[in-house]
């Protein structure tokens, strides 16, 4: 098996980082119950449309595809066997063969005679993860009724993008079923990244007859979702998530913990001091600038994103006010320096994405540049969205940091740009976001996945992932592009690319890197999560007394 898994050349990802406290009391502390926080809670668990870090962190432990990432003995992350126990490439590199294990599960739900209609059909439910269930859980992603934002990494399969793209039927999808444990994969052309983009959410499995069974319902609610991943979806609430462990579980490393309680906090100090205390948090993340109190470790820090100027293109709909905008300010008058969309730690095909490709630069200081794109504004045919006075929102600790881009806005444009400021607490903030109800914003732009394709194709999606707002088919055409590239090298540049479109377009104008840690109680050992903080796995978490 060594040598198969050799074979495939995957060394996804850099290394996770493995969170390891020492524990104290005489207990092993398995068994426990871990409290995480979370910034919201999942609207939809459906691995084929979940797009939240909240709802990826949840699929990332309740189910299991063919292949997961995990971290060897020294400390390195690779690809490892999933429910494919292993597989094998073909001489031309273009055609997967996995080989499923024999004693893989789904785990039904309590209600499940609710939705497959009685006991007596519970009872004959063929529980096995098969290669079917791979077949259908890859054709809905690529389905385009499904609507999947993580389709595009799957387009190094053959046929893919024509099928998304409703061009070709569901049927003609590189993916065969040769036998219940034997799946076929066939790519376009040799893809030294298709391993990874099967560890995303997209490529999780799906059981054709139960989903059909819960009538358009699948993964809106704990009954409705099918798992076979080291833990189950026990229950879900507004505040409150609940995991439960899988029993049925056979991978290849046994679950500790009892059960994950994801239980929603966005206010950081909150969350601090709802650490350790009863029916509180074991974990929690916090953003830089919130520090540990009594009897608490810190975690590794987390390089999640940026703090940036986030223009609603919805509301300022003229390229050219916003490009004017961002062409007045001056990185060196904020007492700032120039940086990227994109966090450090993304990655392509297991390179940071910066090793593989530089950060392109956004729109320079030029003065001169933004009273002319501001006078084209005004005299176009569209009333300019200067006219009526800007909402201007933040956090009240960006609140001095967005009056000094005010001052330079009104400095040059002068009585043209007016606009008013709110400083928003979190719970405030967060919805006036995800609602549009602003025009220009200072607020943290979040990288959800560690994998830069990804991370991308939500900032070019309309949803949660991208409070900008901005669509364009140039940006739709770029990333499409990036996940057909063969190398990762190719793909670095073509993400790089996009990144530059928006920041050339004037949908954001990033100002400070975004950073956090996590913070835990004593005694807790063996949580592995990356240094970006959407991969999180609890399956060998331990809580000492």
């Amino acid at each position: 098996m060594k040598h198969m898994i050799r074979r495939t050349g995957a060394m996804l990802l850099a290394a996770l980082l493995l969170v390891s406290l020492a524990a104290c009391g005489k207990n092993s502390g398995e068994g426990a119950v871990i409290a995480y926080s979370i910034d919201a809670a999942p609207v939809r668990l459906d691995p084929a449309i979940a797009e939240s870090a909240c709802e990826l962190i949840i699929i990332g432990n309740t189910f299991e595809g063919l292949v997961r990432q995990t971290i060897d003995e020294t400390g390195s992350a690779r690809i490892a066997p999933g429910v494919a126990a292993s597989w094998d490439v073909s001489s031309d590199g273009r055609v997967y063969t996995f080989h499923l294990r024999n004693n893989t599960h789904w785990r039904l739900h309590a209600d499940a005679d609710d939705i497959l209609g009685s006991k007596d059909t519970v009872k004959a439910f063929d529980t096995y993860v098969t290669a079917g269930d791979f077949v259908f859980g890859l054709r809905r992603a690529l389905n385009p009724a499904t609507n999947s934002t993580g389709a595009a990494a799957l387009y190094p399969i053959e046929n893919a993008r024509e099928v998304h793209a409703g061009e070709l039927p569901i049927d003609r999808l590189g993916v065969r079923e040769i036998n219940p444990l034997t799946l076929e994969i066939t790519l376009t052309q040799p893809n030294d990244m298709f391993l990874y983009a099967l560890t995303q959410s997209a490529a999780m499995p799906c059981n054709q007859a139960y989903f059909e069974a819960t009538k358009g319902r699948y993964g809106l609610d704990a009954e409705y979702l099918l798992c076979n991943g080291p833990f189950f979806v026990q229950w879900t609430g507004e505040t409150l998530q609940r995991l439960r462990r899988n029993e049925s579980y056979a991978g290849d490393r046994a679950v500790l913990p009892s059960a994950v309680e994801l239980r929603v906090f966005e206010d950081y100090a909150e969350r601090l001091q709802k650490l350790g205390a009863e029916s509180g948090l074991d974990i929690a993340a916090i953003p830089a600038g919130f520090e540990p109190v009594d009897r608490r470790s810190t975690g590794p820090q987390l390089q999640n994103g940026t703090i940036s100027l986030l223009f609603n293109c919805n509301r300022l709909s003229d390229v050219n006010v916003r490009t004017a905008m961002c062409a007045a300010l001056s990185y060196e008058a904020l007492g700032l320096a120039p940086l990227g969309i994109l966090p450090e730690h993304v990655q392509v095909g297991g390179h940071r994405l910066g090793e593989l490709a530089p950060a392109q630069p956004g729109i320079a200081h030029n003065p001169d540049r933004a009273r002319k794109l501001l006078l084209e504004a005004e005299s176009a045919a569209a009333p300019s969205a200067l006219v009526a006075p800007l909402a201007l929102i933040c956090a009240p600790e960006h609140e001095q940091l967005l009056r000094k881009a005010l001052q330079q806005w009104q400095s040059l444009f002068g009585l043209r740009l007016n606009a008013n400021i709110e400083a928003l607490e979190a719970e405030e903030l967060a919805p006036r976001l995800r609602q549009g109800e602003y025009d220009v914003a200072i607020a943290a732009l979040r990288a959800s996945s560690s994998s830069a394709l990804q991370t991308m194709q939500e900032f070019a999606s309309p949803g949660a992932g991208n409070p900008m707002r901005y669509q364009s088919d140039i940006l739709t055409e770029l990333l499409q592009g990036a996940a057909q590239m063969g190398s990762a090298a190719e793909a670095a540049k073509a993400i790089r690319q996009a990144e530059a479109h928006l920041l050339q377009n004037g949908a954001v104008y990033p100002l400070l890197p975004s950073s956090g840690r996590l913070v835990m109680v004593d005694g807790l050992e063996g949580l592995e999560i990356s240094p970006v903080g959407d991969q999180v796995f609890f399956g060998r978490v331990t809580k000492s007394d």
